[in-house]
């Protein structure tokens, strides 16, 4: 209760102090500014603090004690470009859990390292890049760097990509970077992924398609802990854009074949969103809806999951059904405010419930708990001014009939405040 009582102090001088005296914190900024006009714009310093407090009561659905964090993360970078067709690039990132503990998650806590290292060339209509930074492909449903996590994720990668009009043809490699706690983040190759993605501009009324061929492997080096090692190909398609006037829309599918531990794998997923923008009290309010589908045993490769199965993100791309609601609203041209519902449910009701990483959270084998995982809402909102963000949200989830018979059976809360600064 200690530690859930400083939260709430910090959460009101960060939502009642701080907001005030944002304008004098831009010392940093323009210093940095004035320090790439110097170098006669050949490079560019970046800088990121972000302190959020969080409460979480009910973790994994009663069978976990209430935890309660400090998270601090702290990023500094530097871009050079000699000259026009080549940039170098390299960031350090520190992530701190202060009051959390000595057992500490690494998505919680990394001691400072290289998180981003290197070298892109950009001669003619070619891209070369190679080394280790954080990468974000389509919806990052296949290949994505979740922002939310205080560690946050970088891949250790090589890529060549070929760009003729609206076309983009590229083939590459990447390694998800294995954290550890007191140790530098050496490349684990044995766990990668491999193909190529291409996109296509302007398909039909300023759409955009992509179109990707990936091989995700990974041994027992690499992490795999069951016999053999997994061998997954994903072929994927999305198509997103605008529609309608103020609409927008984004679809993906992917199937799958390979081998898991030397059986046959067969796998399936689907994501559609579909958004508008109205007009209400002279403000812009935003709605969405989505869907996602993945089957049992579906491989989530490297998929970047915040906010796609609901703010807490309890669980993963991974045989269940879930829809989607949001509502954004701008109460000023500064501040936003959130609403959103997801529903879960099991795509199939023998197989189990899984988390983002892959993890089983729970499974009745006979089916006879259900298929209804449960529901979840979330209020959240932000307030930005000049480089500073804050925000705070709440969730809560629903414990569905699956959840009752498979495990405690408890509702999770999940409360946060957060300020960030970065340029």
């Amino acid at each position: 209760m200690g530690q859930v009582s400083l939260i709430i102090r910090i959460s009101v001088f960060f939502l009642l102090v701080l907001p005030l005296s944002a304008q004098l914190w831009d010392l940093p900024f323009q210093l940095a500014q004035d320090a790439t006009r110097e170098s006669g714009n050949r490079f560019a310093i970046t800088f990121e603090q972000r302190i959020r407090l969080e409460d979480r009561t009910d973790c994994n659905f009663g069978a976990d004690p209430d935890r309660a964090a400090v998270l601090l993360r702290t990023r500094i970078g530097l871009t050079v470009k000699p000259v026009k067709w080549l940039k170098l690039s390299g960031m350090m990132q520190d992530s701190r859990a202060p009051g959390y503990g000595l057992n500490a998650p690494t998505n919680y806590r990394a001691p400072l390292g290289l998180h981003e290292a290197y070298v892109e060339l950009t001669p003619g209509q070619w891209e070369i890049e190679a080394g280790r930074s954080m990468m974000h492909y389509g919806e990052g449903l296949m290949i994505g760097t979740p922002q939310w996590g205080n560690s946050s994720r970088s891949y250790d990668h090589a890529r060549v990509a070929y760009v003729w009009h609206g076309l983009k043809t590229e083939f590459l490699v990447v390694s998800h970077v294995k954290l550890r706690i007191d140790d530098f983040a050496r490349p684990v190759l044995g766990e990668r992924a491999w193909g190529t993605y291409n996109t296509v501009k302007d398909v039909w009324h300023k759409t955009q398609a992509d179109f990707y061929l990936l091989r995700h492997d990974q041994n027992r080096p690499g992490g795999y802990l069951g016999l053999g090692r997994l061998a997954t190909n994903s072929f994927g398609g999305r198509w997103s854009g605008p529609v309608l006037g103020t609409s927008k829309f984004s679809t993906e599918g992917v199937l799958q074949n390979g081998t898991i531990a030397g059986l046959q794998h067969r796998g399936a997923a689907w994501h559609g969103t579909f958004g508008r923008r109205y007009q209400a009290a002279g403000r812009n309010l935003d709605l969405y809806t989505e869907y996602n589908y993945a089957s049992p045993g579906y491989d989530q490769v490297f998929a970047a999951h915040h906010d796609r199965f609901g703010h807490q993100d309890l669980f993963g791309w991974r045989n269940i059904h879930a829809i989607r609601g949001l509502a954004t609203y701008g109460l000023t041209r500064r501040m936003n405010v959130n609403l959103m519902f997801d529903d879960y449910w099991l795509a199939d009701s023998r197989q189990g419930l899984y988390g983002g990483t892959g993890k089983l959270l729970a499974r009745s084998g006979d089916g006879s708990a259900g298929r209804h995982v449960g529901e979840e809402a979330d209020l959240f909102g932000t307030y930005k001014v000049r480089h500073s963000t804050f925000g705070l949200g709440y969730g809560r989830m629903i414990a569905g009939g699956f959840l009752h018979h498979t495990t405690p059976g408890k509702s999770p809360n999940y409360f946060y405040v957060f300020h960030g600064y970065s340029f």
